[in-house]
């Protein structure tokens, strides 16, 4: 075959575009098979699991399969999720023993240690990264700890070689030249770059502490045959020289994609250095930077840090980048749902234009994040930046799939950056932990504080506080679902008890909107027991029900769980009304919907400390649906509100079966409390700013105040409590507690306690988590004057992003190209931020890439300019026949060296509920290896220069009869090549 000469000594040759790479005459003939799909079984383990479902260290919407590679051989390795009980989450399978793992994640080895574990007490994990070289070896970053039946062990990661060494773990000593001693490596239990070359070197994307100091690295480390290190080289670090410097490096990517190595060593990444200079380099010298003509006529380079990138044999680098200006103009009047959003057009997103129209508009974007870390929105005015003079809020939603259909999630709100500042600023804080792939679109709404998202049930998504409240001799206590914490204020003094409020429960942190975390219910209960005050309340997590409680007599208090309950639906799901009984000393919960369709609400109570649990009104398909409670300990009675019979009604505890009784009908109550004192029920509807009352018995019905701040949104429940002669109520638009003499009509309010302003970006608190925005709600009057803004971002990047992949600065295609297999319709997308680039050693890049056709999104792999498959080609041994949707992400597809063999994972976006998705892993396997055009004939060897040594490489590769010789493609290699070859070459192309 013709050879090229290595990128890194013909740089000063290679013009910013030589010419655009054509297609294939045609490409090889292929098969496509299925390895592995969701209708099948890992053998000891359990079926390959739905994306619906949560898995080690992954959250609800995690895709069934993970990271892929394939090598020359066709030799190719797949991550796939199961179905069981942790630790039994995920499996690594192979080629050879299809269904039968080649390492099941929870086993423990039965023949001693394996994978150079500690002992065999350990097992796998998290595969988080795989690689394969030519000879069969396997690269694997891997996640180990305490196994099935196992006795506990101390969890670490690292870079294992087969099935039987460490490569480098998490604490051990950096041993390479040019770091300082006593230097070790960071936690490897994250995706990050891994890659292994034919001469057994492989390229290690890493933190290292360095002086107590966080630093991103590459490393080159040899190994033998056995996996024993030879040698540990360092590429680059951050804080290292460049090169010979005396430029430094101020940032490295080591993002899994974004660099990579070749089989002579040469490794191609993305960094920045302390002189400004932002691109891809190889060895440390720049090939392309971020600013400069890219190879899309006409434009530049966007930002390339944490561009995808690859180097094959010959030293030749491919690049997926995107390009345009950063500025996104509002197109008319960007919508205000998913499907009338603004689909941002640009590259890297640094500013959003335009204005809302009053006050009651909303805008929103859809765009995607490409830095977690650095994300930033704010309409904060600054130097040179306008941002907005109104008051404005932001919102971001994120687009979770979790394969019932798409549901979206509110991540984040931002309604003051700052005390005294009307405009907003969210940040990284607001982003998942579960950031998977990067490839969930974001949506970014600019409203104003008048107009509020909520969902399908007109529920807010963010609950304003004060919620649920509860009150017990001198101090008033509620729920603040933000901060997930149970707040106290002195009712005499109004001061907030800073100690109580400090006491996190849980804890707010990043990912709080992920499956696996826990959110705390609005309704709460206090109560003295016996020189004991304990709180009491809730919280949620996807397969995991709590009841907790704390003494409130000891600071900070100590969080103990008393109940829980482990599946799905749990006896705490919903929860929607707690309340104590100091007589029975019993807490009582209320659920009012169960998720069945012939079943309806249920009252339950424990003992203070969880125990001798029972029903009190059990769920049946005629049933009441109890949602606020309030107790009359002496009548030995709980009322409560029920929002669907529009009524409250009380319920008997005095020991006898339990009879339900309406009390009051053709209302809608939102809050409820009893006067144990005067015999009157109190309630209070959100929507019409009043509280009526009336004796326990029903009689006597009449409005006890009204005025009162009112709003359409039901969530805001108008949470009421009775203590001493008082009603005490919760006013979530003013955010304060007030309270009024029960003694007269009509009594003056005052104020108990008024809460400070919210500053700053809040995580959501939303009621349910995992629902949808439906609607756009809005209070007082609109303003008939346009707000202008102007949204400066970081770390986001345009939906459509535009995008140009290259190799050596020739196009091989960019977003709006028509190619072949579109059906004449422009490329939406080229690759993305975190989807993989491959370059065969023959020169061809693989790329994703989507289209429209009508209404459907089409997604394909092309090879060069060719398509090799889309979601609609066949494959054999699935139940679907199809590949459906190629994934995006690092873990989408891999290519072989030689480019004859590609492996795709795929994934079906949408089922009904009950329904398997058919996802799954594909193998595309060419009759021969793929070869490419040339663009340029004359330059032979494509080094950028027409020269004898493109004669030499010619004359090779047609005495060898070498196919790449065939350049008349007449199907021959005769004199009809040596005439149109020196035609071109005289012609200096």
């Amino acid at each position: 075959m013709r050879t090229r000469t290595p990128i890194a000594s013909s740089l000063g040759m290679i013009p910013a575009l030589i010419a655009t790479a054509g297609a294939l005459a045609s490409l090889p003939p292929s098969t496509q098979t299925c390895m592995v799909n969701t209708s099948q079984t890992v053998s000891g383990m359990g079926p390959v699991n739905s994306p619906f479902l949560p898995s080690q260290g992954q959250s609800v919407g995690a895709e069934s399969f993970g990271p892929v590679a394939i090598n020359n051989s066709n030799y190719a390795m797949a991550v796939t999720n199961v179905y069981a009980a942790p630790p039994l989450t995920s499996a690594l399978l192979d080629s050879v023993n299809g269904l039968s793992p080649y390492i099941g994640c929870g086993i423990l080895p039965g023949d001693g240690p394996a994978l150079g574990l500690p002992n065999s007490n350990y097992a796998a994990l998290v595969f988080h990264t795989l690689d394969l070289n030519n000879n069969g070896l396997r690269a694997m970053n891997v996640r180990v700890g305490t196994g099935e039946f196992g006795p506990t062990v101390t969890p670490f990661a690292g870079v294992v070689q087969d099935k039987t060494t460490f490569v480098v773990q998490d604490g051990q000593a950096v041993t390479a030249p040019g770091v300082l001693a006593g230097t070790t490596f960071g936690s490897f239990n994250s995706a990050r770059v891994l890659g292994v070359n034919d001469a057994n070197q492989y390229l290690v994307g890493a933190s290292i502490i360095e002086g107590g100091i966080t630093r991103n690295a590459l490393f080159k480390i040899t190994t033998n045959a056995s996996g024993q290190v030879q040698s540990q080289s360092l590429v680059a670090k951050e804080g290292g020289p460049v090169g010979a410097g005396p430029a430094t490096w101020t940032t490295l990517c080591t993002a899994p994609v974004a660099a990579a190595i070749n089989s002579g060593g040469s490794v191609a990444f993305s960094g920045v250095t302390s002189t400004g200079e932002r691109g891809v380099y190889v060895d440390s010298i720049l090939v392309a930077r971020t600013g400069d003509a890219s190879p899309q006529p006409g434009a530049v380079w966007g930002d390339l840090l944490n561009a995808p990138v690859d180097i094959n044999a010959n030293g030749s680098v491919a690049i997926r980048g995107p390009f345009g200006d950063g500025t996104v103009l509002e197109s008319g009047d960007a919508g205000q749902t998913y499907a009338t959003a603004q689909a941002t057009t640009q590259g890297t997103l640094n500013i959003i234009s335009g204005a809302l129209s009053t006050d009651f508009d909303v805008d929103l974007y859809r765009l995607r994040i490409s830095d977690f870390s650095a994300f930033s929105a704010t309409t904060v005015p600054a130097a040179g930046f306008p941002g907005s003079a109104g008051d404005t809020v932001l919102y971001l939603f994120r687009n979770f799939e979790n394969f019932n259909g798409i549901t979206r999630t509110v991540l984040a709100r931002s309604d003051n950056a700052a005390s005294g500042v009307v405009q907003s600023t969210l940040t990284a804080a607001n982003l998942p932990a579960d950031q998977g792939s990067g490839a969930s679109q974001y949506y970014l709404a600019v409203a104003t504080p008048k107009t509020r998202p909520v969902n399908s049930t007109q529920a807010e998504f963010f609950q304003e506080d004060p919620a649920s409240l509860a009150v017990v001799a001198d101090k008033v206590y509620w729920s603040d679902l933000s901060e997930g914490t149970i707040v106290r204020a002195d009712i005499a003094t109004g001061v907030i008890d800073a100690t109580y409020q400090a006491s996190s429960i849980p804890a707010p942190y990043a990912g709080q909107v992920t499956g696996s975390a826990p959110s705390m219910n609005t309704a709460i209960s206090v109560a003295d027991t016996g020189g004991h005050r304990y709180a009491f309340w809730t919280t949620s997590a996807y397969a995991e029900e709590k009841m907790r409680r704390a003494d409130l007599n000891v600071a900070p208090f100590t969080v103990e769980t008393i109940r829980a309950a482990s599946n799905a639906v749990g006896e705490f799901v919903g929860q929607s009304g707690m309340v104590f009984d100091p007589v029975a000393s019993r807490i009582y919960w209320s659920r009012p919907d169960i998720f069945s369709s012939d079943t309806r609400g249920v009252l339950n109570y424990s003992n203070p400390d969880g125990t001798g649990g029972a029903t009190l009104i059990a769920s049946s398909a005629s049933g009441p649906r109890p949602r606020h409670l309030a107790v009359h300990p002496a009548l030995r009675r709980i009322y409560f509100t029920e929002t669907a019979a529009q009524r409250i009604a009380r319920v008997n505890i005095d020991g006898a079966t339990p009879v339900v009784t309406s009390v009051v009908t053709g209302i809608t109550p939102t809050g409820i409390a009893v006067d144990t004192d005067a015999g009157k029920v109190y309630w209070s509807s959100s929507t019409t700013g009043i509280i009526e009352r009336c004796n326990v018995d029903g009689t006597g019905r009449e409005v006890f105040k009204s005025g009162l701040t009112s709003t359409t949104l039901t969530y805001n429940t108008g949470s009421l409590a009775y203590s001493g002669g008082f009603l005490y109520a919760a006013d979530v638009v003013g955010r304060q507690v007030v309270r009024m003499s029960t003694a007269g009509l009509q009594p003056a309010s005052q104020l108990v306690v008024q809460l400070p302003a919210r500053i700053g970006d809040r995580t959501t608190d939303s009621p349910t988590k995992l629902d949808s925005l439906s609607a756009w709600v809005t209070t007082g009057n609109p303003s008939g004057s346009a707000i202008p803004y102007q949204i400066k971002l970081n770390g986001a990047t345009a939906f459509f992003e535009q995008s140009i992949v290259g190799v050596n600065g020739v196009k091989v295609a960019s977003t709006g190209d028509v190619l072949a297999g579109t059906n004449g319709a422009p490329l939406a997308t080229v690759g993305s931020r975190t989807s993989p680039v491959r370059l065969s050693d023959t020169g061809l890049a693989a790329w994703r890439a989507t289209w429209l056709s009508g209404a459907s999104t089409i997604t394909g792999l092309f090879l060069g300019a060719d398509k090799v498959a889309d979601s609609l080609t066949p494959v054999t041994g699935t139940r679907g026949g199809i590949l459906r949707v190629i994934k995006d992400g690092p873990t989408g597809f891999d290519m072989s060296d030689s480019g004859q063999f590609i492996i795709a994972s795929t994934i079906q976006s949408a089922v009904g509920f009950g329904e398997t998705p058919e996802n799954l892993v594909a193998v595309i396997a060419f009759d021969s290896i793929p070869t490419p055009p040339v663009t340029c004939i004359g330059d032979y060897n494509q080094d950028g220069g027409v020269d004898g040594a493109d004669v030499e490489a010619f004359y090779n590769d047609w005495e060898a009869g070498d196919a790449a010789a065939d350049l008349n493609q007449d199907g021959g290699i005769d004199g009809g090549d040596v005439e149109t070859f020196f035609r071109a070459w005289e012609n200096g192309c």
